[in-house]
């Protein structure tokens, strides 16, 4: 469960799902004109209120020339990690998983064996599994996702 207010800017990473339960709406209008329904009673049904059962994982960066790493959540369903990238790196998408990359900060450039895009802030890269290596170069902060 979460809200999102004004001036919040966030990464929702979660298991594929059409479902969305609204607790409150801000009072916004559907197509019709009229209230959006709200699902408070499904909400609270879903929601699990104990903490998490893997503890948070604390001082671990890996270092590489030109990168860094530190993980920053994994569960069953996927892993989310930080590229600190000062130089270079090299990112490998295996056949057992697709990497999403969004970029938090910072310009560079991401390569494999067939484009160049460039990268800044706020720009979303999906590299499919089983691509091989892909490249990239510059001063950026990446939130990477893989499953």
């Amino acid at each position: 469960m979460h809200a999102i207010g004004k001036g919040i800017l966030l990464a929702e990473i979660q298991q594929n799902s059409n479902t969305t339960y609204r607790v409150y709406d801000y009072n916004r209008l559907g197509a019709d004109g009229k209230p959006r329904p709200l699902h408070t009673k499904k909400a609270i049904d879903v929601t699990v209120c104990e903490p998490p059962k893997e503890a948070p994982h604390k001082n671990n960066t890996v270092l590489y020339d030109g990168y860094s790493t530190r993980l920053l959540t994994k569960c069953d369903l996927f892993t989310v990690s930080e590229l600190s990238i000062e130089k270079f790196a090299l990112i490998e998408a295996t056949e057992e998983s697709f990497v999403s990359l969004l970029v938090l900060n910072g310009i560079g450039e991401i390569k494999n064996s067939v484009e160049t895009v460039a990268l800044k802030k706020g720009d979303s890269i999906f590299v499919s599994a089983g691509s091989g290596n892909v490249e990239i170069t510059g001063e950026l902060n990446i939130l990477e996702t893989r499953i």
